[in-house]
């Protein structure tokens, strides 16, 4: 296959998806792996086998593969793989190197142990056997039987071994941040393809290596898909290392990528001043309500009910909603808790994946401030459900901190969620989340650095909740540009170019 563009409207796609989670509950890559496959597309998402998640599954005619990657294996150097690093091969290569050859010395010395433990074993077993004759010769066998020389060799292998390991591990784990990119890419690029691509969409940096190397190989098309601004994602606590690692990567592999997308304008923008050869199309992620009502509360029950219920609260007590991971500081619900001293009758619910880690932050902090009979954490719904479930809420709230640019120009999939439960939002004063809002007229911004404030604005909406409600302009705004229906035509469009 070369890659070159056939100009027929009837030509169906071979599209592979490249996703670095299980892919079981990644709403943004299930919707437009679907959308492709809608079109008539062969589809594959190509996900990491993590969890329950089965090696292959076929979901509404999306093909499904799983594949294990970030495993405690011998990395060998690939010259393929290593190409796809820039300026970064080197460092990469010293690094992994030094890393596993700890590894392999290590199971060596664990090899040797087991070997010496079994002659030991052995020994003995032989002593036991002949004890006999044994008494009859002591002073030959116990010349035979000394075991002084291979019981010593046992220990000094444990101890190599012991050593040898928490050394690897500690020196892979200070590394895993680099590493992760090449053993996703060098996992991906050793499968068995029965078919080849005419188009890999890479969702996210760390599959775009990988996208990259099967591009070279049989000439597909790449789309980057960028659900994060990486660079302000790293951690910054190691002099700038690994955020420059992260614009090397994108400087090296931009190049060789034909179509991007970023999820909100800001992104875009950004992702432009980076990619340069065009503008990156810009697709929120927007629920599909494919054949779904929005209308406020009018909503038929779930089985799963409905927030407010699942609280055990009357109507009348107000209830805030926010949905998604909890993170810790810098998703801001800490200060959501506190705010909570402001407004006495006021509950929290939040809804979504449940980490023992994180839910014991953030109920540390509400038994702190004495409100924990006030905050609900809540499991996880459907992601289809989650605007039907979350309506009976009086307020939603999104109070991302300003930590990066990452979070400043976020726009999560959590507020088209409320909005489309027709919820009026208290998000943070960052631009793309008070640009959505305040285009629909659907809430306030508020200063999510401080409590007050925040407890201010929930005041001020749950007084005088139906100033910021859907109108039918705004509803008709709503579904015309945010929908997903409006995102998805966007994406098609994107994707005539390789036809």
């Amino acid at each position: 296959m070369n890659g070159s563009v056939v100009n027929d409207e009837n030509r169906k796609l071979n599209i592979f998806c490249l996703v670095v989670n299980n892919c079981m509950n990644d709403v943004r890559v299930i919707k437009e792996a679907n959308t492709l496959a809608r079109q008539g597309h062969n589809v594959r998402v190509y996900a990491r086998l993590i969890g329950d998640a089965p090696d292959e599954n076929i979901l509404d005619d999306v093909v499904y593969k799983r594949f294990p990657t970030f495993e405690d294996k011998d990395y060998e150097l690939n010259d393929e793989v290593l190409s796809l690093f820039g300026d970064d091969q080197a460092f990469l290569a010293n690094e992994l190197t030094s890393v596993y050859s700890k590894r392999k010395n290590a199971y060596s010395a664990r090899e040797n142990m087991d070997l010496t433990r079994e002659l030991i074993l052995s020994t003995r077993q032989n002593k036991n056997k002949h004890k006999k004759i044994f008494r009859l010769f002591r002073r030959f066998f116990d010349k035979k039987y000394d075991l002084t020389n291979e019981l010593r060799d046992l220990n000094n292998y444990k101890k190599e071994y012991v050593d040898g390991i928490k050394e690897y591990r500690e020196r892979r784990n200070n590394n895993l941040f680099f590493f992760r990119y090449y053993q996703y890419a060098y996992d991906f690029l050793s499968l068995d393809f029965e078919i080849s691509p005419d188009v890999i969409h890479a969702h996210d940096l760390f599959t775009l290596p990988a996208a990259i190397g099967l591009a070279r190989r049989c000439g597909a098309k790449v789309v980057f898909d960028a659900h994060e601004i990486e660079a302000e994602r790293a951690p910054t606590d190691d002099g700038g290392k690994k955020k420059k690692f992260i614009l090397d990567l994108e400087k090296s592999l931009f190049p060789e990528v034909d179509e991007m997308i970023a999820v909100c304008d800001s992104s875009s923008d950004y992702h432009f001043d980076l990619f340069k050869k065009k503008q990156p199309v810009t697709i929120m992620n927007s629920p599909d309500l494919r054949g779904r009502s929005v209308d406020d509360r009018q909503k038929k029950p779930l089985d799963s009910g409905d927030i407010r219920s699942s609280c055990s609260l009357p109507n009348g007590i107000p209830l805030v909603g926010y949905v998604g991971a909890m993170g810790t500081e810098s998703r801001g619900l800490h200060k959501v808790v506190e705010a909570l001293t402001y407004i006495p009758n006021t509950h929290l619910a939040v809804v979504g994946p449940r980490r023992e880690d994180h839910d014991s932050w953030l109920l540390k902090v509400a038994e702190k401030f004495s409100v924990g009979d006030r905050v609900h954490l809540l499991d996880p719904v459907p992601a289809k459900d989650v605007p039907q479930f979350v309506a009976t809420c009086d307020v939603g709230i999104c109070p991302f901190q300003d930590v990066s640019l990452n979070h400043r120009y976020a726009l999560p999939n959590k507020l088209f969620e409320m909005a489309f439960a027709g919820l009026p939002m208290c998000v943070s004063d960052l631009p793309e989340m008070t640009c959505f809002v305040e285009s629909l007229s659907l809430g306030l911004k508020m200063d999510q650095t401080d409590p007050e404030s925040i407890a201010k604005t929930i005041t001020r909406i749950v007084k005088d909740r139906k100033t910021y409600l859907l109108n039918d302009k705004t509803r008709k705004k709503l579904e015309d540009f945010y929908s997903w229906d409006a995102q998805e035509g966007k994406l098609l469009e994107l994707y005539k170019s390789f036809i």
